[in-house]
């Protein structure tokens, strides 16, 4: 059952509304329904993030032909403070809470901690740091915050593994 409401985006609203239109038909009229708008709703959605400033787009021209846009996602300020910390303790090495070391493990383990540094020099630098601080040992009392540790990261590493 689908229930029609705002949830501040409002591409999601529209959806929602057409779902809860469509309730009770058969399941080939839904996906007739939904597959003609599939384009539009990834345009408005497009413009929706543009509008919002969470993406920038520019045309790509090539030879004059355009062929269509080029997106670019824009830092939220929310990120700007986790990147600050990252710079903070990886690039300029100063202490970090159990929060944020335990947030640099993830990510170094995840292979996503390299896209938070533009230049090859500082990716390197986090990367040895990041590396001496998960080779550190994990002095946290909580035994709850351990284990949940231990358990993320062999998930992780196992993932990983599976991927190749």
């Amino acid at each position: 059952t689908v229930f029609p409401g705002s949830t501040g985006d409002p591409v999601l609203d529209n959806m929602l509304n057409t779902l809860a239109g469509l309730q009770g038909k058969k399941l080939s009229t839904v996906i007739s329904k939904l597959t003609f708008t599939t384009s539009k709703i990834y345009k408005s959605q497009i413009k929706h993030l543009e509008n919002i400033r969470l993406i920038s787009s520019r045309p790509l021209i090539w030879l004059g032909i355009r062929w269509g846009n080029l997106y670019r996602v824009i830092r939220d300020e929310k990120l700007k403070m986790t990147q600050t910390m990252l710079e903070r303790t990886l690039i300029y090495g100063r202490r970090t809470n159990i929060e944020n070391r335990l947030l640099i493990e993830l990510l170094s383990i995840g292979n996503i901690l390299n896209i938070f540094f533009s230049s090859r020099e500082y990716k390197t630098i986090a990367a040895k740091r990041a590396k001496t601080l998960i080779g550190s040992k994990f002095e946290h009392h909580q035994e709850s915050l351990t284990t949940i540790r231990k358990l993320i990261i062999s998930h992780l590493k196992a993932s990983r593994a599976v991927k190749g």
